[in-house]
């Protein structure tokens, strides 16, 4: 099934995160949307195109990084046909370069409506007795919350092709408990859904032990996550609402390892196995060793709030709580910087990154900071990555951790 194939290119890159492409026309680039517009015109093909061109520059430099990517399709959908038609080309090419592909649809409807959704991105549309595909993802994201109705002819596409789905369970946006988290009983109505998922799924295990209906489980509520991970033992995690919605690596924690895995937040969270640091000015740093994190223990509670605020991309906010803070330490100034950078306020972001330096001497950190805000860039670093300073920036912050989700002992030895 196709949670295996997710698995071992999970297990072969040391990586469990997916790389949400939320394409919004401001994230692209100054140089490629101009690029764009001359040959298409300011509208909805000009920004189809210019999200075309940025979305094969992000595949190339992430395909040998993560495993998987997760195309949001409101964001193609809001630019009609055209941004449907970059929709099916950025899959087919990222399927190209050997992603696994989760087209993040989150659909729901009666069964004869589920079958058409999923004839369209998982198995193809019967036409004259033969299947034409066109989205052909490897993974959907699903809401079942209309009942197993709504999810079962997904899986039977997915059974046919040997691909799989994601249910939404317990969601990460902050409103989710108004429903998710009513009593049913002894039961919250996400754990009955939970429930419900995994037995929908019996018998599709694979050679993991997992059902090919995942579940989506949000990053923001690490408690809910370990009373799901106790009750569904075959069911695979996906866990949204890192960075923008307040998740973090550190929350939670299962064997060392964060939630069954590893940490892909990399300077803002803590343990497991890391293998990028997200600066939101340079973006996505691969190191390619592994490493563990940990929390700083001087760093304080009002400066992990203005961290987080900044992982957020809430500058203002930031340097709400920084102003409040009368120990102004290097890591102070630090912040400072990204913040005022992030507010356009280069001048300040400058002098408060060279007190930083001047107060911490050495730190590769601040020095690297220090040196991309000097240059003026806002660059993509990685072999063979982007030039003419491509930054994948606040594009590409939806990051989803795929995880094992084991139990508190993994079952095989290791989590990833």
């Amino acid at each position: 099934m196709s949670f295996d194939v997710l698995q071992d290119k999970i297990r072969e890159m040391k990586n469990p995160t997916v790389a949400g492409l939320d394409a919004r026309i401001e994230y692209v680039p100054e140089y490629i949307r101009k690029a764009a517009y001359e040959q298409y015109g300011v509208g909805l093909k000009g920004a189809a195109e210019a999200i075309w061109q940025f979305n094969v520059g992000l595949i190339d430099a992430l395909c040998d990084i993560v495993p998987a990517v997760k195309p949001q399709a409101a964001y193609y959908e809001n630019l009609g046909w055209q941004g449907m038609e970059m929709l099916e080309r950025t899959i087919a090419y990222a399927k190209e370069k050997g992603l696994f592909v989760i087209a993040d649809i989150k659909r729901g409807d009666i069964g004869s409506t589920a079958t058409a959704y999923a004839e369209g991105w998982l198995s193809g549309a019967p036409i004259e007795g033969q299947l034409f595909k066109s989205f052909d993802a490897d993974c959907v994201t699903l809401n079942g919350y209309m009942g197993s109705d709504s999810i079962k002819p997904f899986l039977k596409a997915a059974k046919e092709e040997d691909k799989c789905a994601f249910v939404l369970v317990k969601t990460s946006n902050p409103g989710s408990g108004e429903l998710q988290d009513l009593m049913i009983g002894d039961k919250t109505v996400y754990q009955v859904m939970g429930e419900l998922n995994e037995s929908i799924a019996a018998g599709t295990e694979g050679k993991y032990g997992y059902t090919m209906a995942g579940a989506v489980t949000g990053a923001t509520y690490p408690s809910d996550i370990r009373a799901l991970r106790r009750r569904l033992e075959h069911t695979f995690f996906l866990v949204p609402g890192y960075g923008a919605q307040g998740g973090t690596a550190g929350q939670g924690g299962y064997g060392g390892y964060g939630y069954g895995g590893y940490s892909g937040y990399g300077g803002y969270g803590q343990g497991g196995w890391q293998t990028y640091t997200w600066d939101p000015f340079r973006g996505w740093t691969a190191y390619g060793s592994q490493q563990q994190t940990q929390q700083d223990p001087e760093e304080t509670n009002e400066l992990r709030a203005a961290r987080n605020y900044i992982a957020a991309r809430h500058y203002a906010e930031a340097l709400h709580v920084l102003s409040n803070i009368a120990d102004r330490t290097a890591k102070w100034y630090y912040y400072s910087a990204i913040a005022n950078a992030g507010q356009g306020n280069r001048i300040l972001a400058l002098e408060h990154a060279r007190q930083a330096c001047k107060m911490d001497p050495g730190n590769a950190e601040y020095e690297t900071y220090l040196d991309e805000l000097e240059r003026g860039g806002n660059t993509y670093r990685q072999a063979g990555g982007y030039s003419q300073g491509m930054s994948m920036g606040r594009y590409c912050t939806s990051l989803c951790f795929a995880n094992l989700m084991c139990n508190l002992c993994c079952r095989m030895g290791c989590c990833f």
